[in-house]
């Protein structure tokens, strides 16, 4: 066995730092959710642009708020689970990798 490299963190850690990456994504797309109305209120008097563009600009703030939100929720359920399938660093290896099939 080889020591392990001091550049890469302890799964433990790891885990943490997404755990709270994710809760950093979900807040956004909340905190993106409320500003909403205040924006485009905002955007709406300072701007003389349609109320066809003002929908365009909701609907696209909506959109980004839910890629946040999503994006944070996945992140926070996705690491429960990673790694319970990845075998031990000291097994070998037997799949056969793209462009090095054997010859049978």
């Amino acid at each position: 066995m080889t020591p392990q490299d001091p550049k890469i963190a302890p799964r433990g850690s790891r885990v943490i730092v997404q755990k709270t990456w994710g809760a950093m994504l979900a807040l956004m797309g909340i905190a993106l959710f409320v500003r909403i109305p205040e924006v485009t209120a905002r955007i709406a008097e300072n701007s003389g642009w349609s109320p066809g563009v003002l929908t365009m600009a909701r609907v696209a703030m909506v959109l980004v708020g839910v890629i946040l939100l999503g994006g944070g929720i996945r992140k926070l359920v996705a690491g429960e689970g990673r790694g319970k399938n990845v075998p031990p660093k000291d097994q070998e290896d037997n799949r056969i990798q793209p462009g090095t099939e054997k010859d049978t």
